[in-house]
């Protein structure tokens, strides 16, 4: 038995650990993303939003100022979010969907 269990322990490839571990940094990071944003855009935030959300709702819905900054700052986040096309407005529209989703707000 005791033989079995070394097995099983050493059978977990390091791939899926990987795998495990990269799934948990990317809700770390999400998470800093979001308190980031909470606290530097308090005013302008809405429920369940990161900065690139917020990056892509300025940029999309409103003008002036606002608008101004995201045209600004989108081309910076998205080059940093480089593997995801257009990361900033594909962003504002999922969490727009997820907050209508689990908070009944209108789109």
């Amino acid at each position: 038995m005791d033989r079995d269990v070394r097995r099983d322990v050493r059978g977990v490839p390091a791939r899926r650990v990987g795998v495990i571990l990269l799934a948990r940094l990317a809700a770390v990071v999400i998470a800093v993303n979001m308190l980031i944003a909470a606290v530097l855009f308090a005013p302008w935030i809405l429920r369940r939003e990161t900065f690139s959300g917020l990056i892509g709702r300025w940029h999309s819905t409103e003008e002036g100022r606002r608008h101004r900054f995201a045209t600004f700052v989108m081309p910076v986040v998205d080059c940093i979010v480089f593997w995801e096309y257009q990361h900033c407005r594909k962003a504002y529209r999922e969490e727009r969907e997820a907050r209508q989703v689990l908070y009944g707000e209108s789109l």
